[in-house]
């Protein structure tokens, strides 16, 4: 019965969040592994329609949004409820507006070297 009740008694803890959104903090993985570590999320907000849901933020990369969309069904709340052993990563599509497009089709992509892609 404790394993229903998310790790209570268990002794296990939850995993960190640094803003609270386990899809924002992977996406801030992502940006820093395709523009470099210095690349920060300035604004983040979720944006749902017809069942679906993406993430759009803002960076010191550039002043229009980059999209983030998951890789499945997954309702949003899976970005904010609390995780146990390792936080979700489930962001799998990123695409960009206005000057974010450039740089989104340009970064380099996290992956094999590209002395290996040759």
């Amino acid at each position: 019965m404790a394993a229903c009740a998310g790790g209570a008694g268990l002794g296990i803890d939850p995993v960190q969040s640094e803003t609270g959104n386990y899809c924002v903090d992977q996406a801030k993985s992502i940006l820093q592994e395709t523009f470099g570590p210095d690349t920060k999320i300035t604004q983040a907000k979720m944006m749902s329609g017809y069942g679906q849901w993406s993430l759009w933020v803002r960076s010191n990369v550039s002043k229009d949004w980059i999209v983030f969309h998951p890789t499945g069904m997954y309702k949003d709340s899976i970005c904010t409820t609390t995780a146990y052993i390792s936080a979700p990563k489930i962001l799998s599509t990123m695409w960009g507006y206005g000057d974010a497009a450039d740089p989104v089709a340009k970064g380099t992509r996290p992956g094999p070297s590209s002395a290996e892609s040759r």
